[in-house]
């Protein structure tokens, strides 16, 4: 048999934007409502850049911050959007 769990959220429920460098597992988090420029690169030795300042990464994902906070803050639309993330499967 399989469970699995499945879990939906709303943009209003996230609270934290966060970046991890791959290098040095060093987390840069900050709130939602804060976001705005991502960080390009980590601070830590010998960590190249994530992405350039301006470019199409970067472009998007400021883009993404702005949707987000927007979208999180609509209440009188006839709808909720949530999105689904995966969950945990369990084998018995």
């Amino acid at each position: 048999m399989t469970i699995e769990t499945k879990t939906t959220i709303q943009l209003c429920d996230i609270k934290t934007v966060e970046f991890e460098c791959r290098r040095c597992h060093r987390i840069i988090s900050w709130p939602i409502g804060a976001a705005g420029k991502p960080p390009v690169q980590c601070a830590c030795d010998g960590s190249g850049p994530w992405m350039s300042a301006g470019g199409e990464t970067y472009r998007g994902l400021i883009e993404l911050f702005g949707l987000m906070q927007r979208f999180a803050k609509t209440n009188g639309d006839e709808f909720t959007l949530r999105f689904g993330v995966e969950g945990l499967t369990e084998r018995k």
